[in-house]
C-alpha cells in the first residue's frame, strides 16, 4: 500500500518534471531573449544587467578582444569535442550572436555567455549556453579516495 503511494506520487513528480522540461527548448529560449534586427538576422536582446550582447559592451571590458571571433573557436573546439553524428547535426548551423548572461544563484560570480546558431530554415535554431567550470564542490572531500 505504501509502495503503491510513493509509486504513484513520484509518477506524478517526474511526469510534472517532464511536462516542464518540453516546454523550456531552444524555440522558448529564443522567443525569451533574441529579436530580429533590420536585417532579419537573429540577435539576442540587449537588456542589462541580465542579457549583454558583446558588441554592446562598454569598451573597458572587451580590451580589443574580437568576441564573435573569440566564440567561434569555442565553438569550434565544443565541435571537435562531439562525435561525429553530433558534429555533422551541429555543424549545419551558423553562428549568428553571442551575449554575456547572468546565471542562477549556484552559478553567482562565474562568466556565462549565450550563443544562437540559425540553420537553413528559419525555424533551425539552436541556443547554446556555456559556463565557466570551476572546481565541484566534493573536489575537497573526494581528494586522496579512491574506490
Amino acid at each position: 500500500m505504501i509502495k503503491d503511494k510513493v509509486s504513484s506520487t513520484l509518477r506524478r513528480h517526474l511526469e510534472a518534471i517532464t511536462a516542464v522540461a518540453l516546454r523550456r527548448n531552444s524555440r522558448q529560449a529564443v522567443r525569451k531573449l533574441c529579436e530580429t534586427d533590420a536585417s532579419g538576422a537573429l540577435r539576442f536582446r540587449h537588456e542589462p544587467p541580465l542579457l549583454w550582447r558583446f558588441n554592446q559592451l562598454p569598451p573597458q571590458w572587451v580590451s580589443g578582444l574580437d568576441w564573435m571571433e573569440w566564440n567561434r573557436r569555442i565553438a569550434d573546439g565544443y565541435l571537435d569535442s562531439l562525435p561525429a553524428a553530433q558534429r555533422h547535426v551541429i555543424a549545419q548551423f551558423q553562428l549568428s550572436d553571442v551575449a554575456l548572461k547572468a546565471v542562477g544563484v549556484g552559478s553567482v560570480g562565474t562568466r556565462c555567455a549565450v550563443s544562437v546558431f540559425v540553420g537553413e530554415h528559419p525555424d533551425d535554431v539552436l541556443v547554446m549556453q556555456g559556463k565557466q567550470a570551476t572546481a565541484s564542490v566534493l573536489a575537497q572531500a573526494a581528494e586522496g579516495w579512491s574506490p
